[in-house]
């Protein structure tokens, strides 16, 4: 990461644990002019780094807001690849996780899409998207993903058949596969996959190797991979070696 990545990440911590922070003080604390320091909060709030990283912390641990905001930068450029693969009149089908959300933050205001989804961070993003069709699957809230499950919200969601779906995990493993923090997620993201023409796994660098608790897919299963150019050698020859396509940014 630069130093402007890293200046910012650490702005969104500060202005968690203390919001009221002038300009002119995180200047003073950052050696910066006070320009920067707007340029910064400026870029910060229109990629919504404050928001997502604070889904509160009474209702995460802090453990996962700052893991949120580490690879802030690194989601960012990856949703942004990922919007390259969408089209106009698309149906897709965005993850629970939070690239996803950031996907669907960017999402263009000018061509019409239909999105599926189940988690209150994608809606949150979306509802006042006038050109996106927004399809919810419902059931129990679970602050910790912003995820909505249920066995009606995964039959609900075979109903439907999607062109694309943008796929998260906690873990990519091999041998293990794909993996979720919360086990009980894996059937929404199980039912989405089937019903998914294309799946397309969004995720950084720092999750290959990795393994939760809650299986849901076989690493194979993905079409294509778009993660971070910090993704290791080994690991650029295991998805060679599997014939899985992956796009670095």
């Amino acid at each position: 990461m630069n130093k402007q990545e890293l200046r910012i990440q650490s702005i969104v911590k500060d202005l968690i644990l203390q919001p009221n922070q002038t300009n002119a003080a995180l200047a003073e604390k950052y050696n910066v002019s006070t320009m920067t320091i707007r340029r910064d909060l400026d870029y910060i709030e229109k990629h919504h780094l404050l928001d997502s990283a604070r889904i509160s912390i009474s209702e995460l641990d802090y453990e996962s807001n700052i893991e949120e905001i580490k690879n802030s930068v690194y989601k960012e450029r990856i949703a942004r690849q990922a919007l390259k693969h969408i089209e106009s009149n698309d149906i897709l089908i965005l993850d629970d996780g939070t690239t996803a959300g950031t996907i669907a933050a960017l999402l263009p205001s000018d061509i019409p899409l239909t999105v599926i989804c189940y988690s209150y961070h994608i809606v949150s993003r979306l509802y006042n998207k006038e050109n996106i069709k927004l399809i919810m699957a419902g059931g129990y809230y679970h602050r910790n993903t912003q995820a909505f499950e249920s066995p009606e919200s995964v039959e609900f969601i075979k109903k439907f058949r999607a062109k694309k779906m943008f796929v998260c995990a906690s873990g990519v493993h091999e041998e293990l596969g794909l993996t979720c923090a919360d086990q009980r997620t894996a059937a929404n993201k199980q039912a989405a996959l089937s019903a998914s023409l294309e799946k397309i796994l969004v995720t950084d660098s720092s999750k290959f190797g990795m393994i939760s608790a809650g299986y849901f897919a076989p690493l194979d299963q993905m079409d294509l991979i778009i993660t971070d150019s910090e993704l290791s050698p080994d690991w650029k020859q295991r998805l060679d070696q599997l014939d899985i396509s992956y796009e670095l940014v």
